[in-house]
């Protein structure tokens, strides 16, 4: 099933927190609440949108068909759009508390989930998916 990329989160994290200038990294959000799970052969995928930043930062999967749960854990609506190899795709706005599904057959890839208007004229929050046939190989 779905596999980390352990090497790349860290080095994303690491990227991250270099570009912020701290140290410290906030508090992991909960786990996402209940959702149906994707018929085989679909990889379901979890995204969290909370208050300053997506989690899980990097996920990798198998190429295929993709499901990917996006949960809004802000306090405000938030605008999210799909981007990668071949795709531009915005979704309806997501408001507090609310869940959207977005389901595809994805190519093998980096894929980014990300708000299409950065708050204040910060740097964007965003949730990488890397799909690609062995998740433990290099980039």
């Amino acid at each position: 099933m779905r596999q980390r990329c352990p090497s790349l989160a860290a080095a994303v994290v690491f990227v991250l927190l270099a570009c912020t200038g701290s140290g410290t990294a906030s508090a992991p959000l909960p786990p996402p609440s209940a959702t149906p799970t994707c018929e085989s052969p679909c990889h379901q995928i979890g995204v969290r949108l909370g208050t300053d930043r997506y989690e899980p930062p990097v996920t990798c999967s198998n190429p295929g068909r993709i499901r990917l749960v996006i949960e809004n854990r802000s306090e405000q609506f938030e605008e999210v759009s799909i981007s990668g190899p071949g795709l531009f795709q915005r979704l309806p706005v997501i408001g507090p508390g609310q869940t959207r599904m977005w389901e595809s057959t994805l190519s093998g890839g980096s894929y980014v989930v990300g708000e299409r208007q950065p708050r204040d004229l910060a740097k964007p929050r965003t949730a990488i998916l890397v799909l690609k046939l062995d998740c433990n190989a290099p980039l």
